[in-house]
């Protein structure tokens, strides 16, 4: 292991049978590198500690090797974290693109990708004395199984920033986080020849009433949504380092294809709030952008309205905390917890991702402090 990429060539051997004498020739399979590119983060959900992170793969033959498994393990006391494989290994392993990025792409903004890259999400319930993981992975090659293993990673000593909600009031629903299959961990960028995650602790926010409705009438009309117009609240004091304005809004289950990847944001908004942690919100409503560049916002303060514009199927806010002070995309995504929130219920979902049950607690959960989890029926009331 060198810096924690791991180079690893594994020797199989061949025999040939001449007439008296058995002679063994080593062949050598496609060499295997990997490597971990942003180290993970522990981040405390109300139950437990997630992590996570990418692996990617530089370099192994796609036409002779395919990767089959993958084991995530402790370094610090050896145990087996997680066993990736089947259904779940597909759905969390991004393949190279073939053909290849362009140089121009991989300059200016692709989500194709020149190399494999594997996103690993463990939900840990002690994570107190754990500060390194290790891997192995698993590929067939030549009708048969090797065994690789793969490098190590200490995890980060980054502090976790406690913020406040980016909205306010009831009936809020957080969709697409905290599980490994979402959209956002399975979004891999590549941008100024750098493939990253910017999205992976990302959430959209959307409001939610007890029938299961995120709109009125047919929803086909941005005021029909009950979250279009919200105000959009600074999350701590900061300062504002990017803000754009003017691209328009979507009409309700379409996407407007033709914005370049750098626009799918949307109308949005860049504050610094310290220690290199960057909020990012995206889709805001054309026009409501009220803060400029260098200007200086205070927790709770109104910086634009929930909207439906960039690549956004419905009005919502998208929301993450990211490593780059002007671009969402260029941006490492961050974990954050929410310094305040209650919980009414949990939304649960049939297969195809359709509202099914609103589980309502009763009574509801205390206020938390922690990252949410996914499809949480929230109130960011006062605490």
């Amino acid at each position: 292991m060198i810096n924690g990429k791991v180079i690893i060539a594994v020797l199989v051997g061949i025999c040939i049978v001449v007439p008296g004498l058995l002679i063994a020739f080593p062949t050598q399979a496609p060499t295997v590198s990997a490597s971990v590119p942003f180290a993970p983060i522990k981040v405390r959900m109300e139950y437990e500690t997630v992590i996570a992170y990418e692996i990617e793969f530089s370099d192994f033959d796609l036409d002779q090797m395919t990767l089959t498994g993958a084991k995530v393990f402790c370094i610090d006391n050896g145990t087996l974290l997680q066993d990736i494989g089947g259904s779940y290994l597909a759905a969390t392993y991004h393949s190279r693109s073939l053909p290849a990025p362009t140089a121009d792409e991989l300059w200016h903004g692709t989500g194709k990708l020149l190399h494999s890259r594997l996103s690993v999400f463990l939900t840990v319930a002690n994570a107190s004395g754990l500060t390194a993981l290790g891997h192995q992975f698993s590929f067939t090659w030549r009708g048969g199984q090797v065994l690789v293993e793969g490098p190590q990673t200490f995890l980060q000593n980054r502090t976790v920033p406690s913020i406040g909600p980016p909205l306010s009031g009831a009936n809020w629903i957080g969709v697409e986080t905290s599980i490994a299959t979402s959209h956002h961990m399975r979004d891999q960028i590549t941008l100024d020849n750098i493939t990253r995650c910017p999205q992976r602790y990302a959430v959209d926010y959307m409001m939610m009433f007890d029938d299961m409705t995120y709109y009125r009438n047919d929803g086909k009309n941005n005021s029909d949504w009950y979250c279009y117009g919200a105000d959009l609240l600074a999350v701590a004091d900061g300062v504002v380092t990017y803000a754009i304005d003017g691209i328009e809004d979507n009409t309700p289950f379409g996407i407007n294809s033709s914005l370049p990847l750098l626009q799918a944001g949307g109308n949005y908004v860049i504050i610094d709030i310290g220690d290199g942690n960057f909020a990012q919100y995206g889709h805001m409503i054309p026009g409501s952008v009220n803060v400029t560049v260098g200007q200086h916002v205070t927790k709770g303060q109104v910086i634009g309205l929930q909207g439906n514009s960039g690549n956004s199927y419905g009005p919502h806010l998208h929301f993450q905390l990211g490593t780059d002070p002007y671009s969402i995309l260029a941006s490492e995504g961050l974990p954050f917890q929410l310094d305040h929130y209650h919980t009414d219920g949990l939304l649960l979902l049939d297969s195809t991702g359709w509202p099914q049950e609103l589980v309502r607690y009763s009574p509801p959960q205390q206020w938390s402090d922690s990252w949410m989890t996914i499809n949480e029926w929230m109130n960011y009331g006062t605490a």
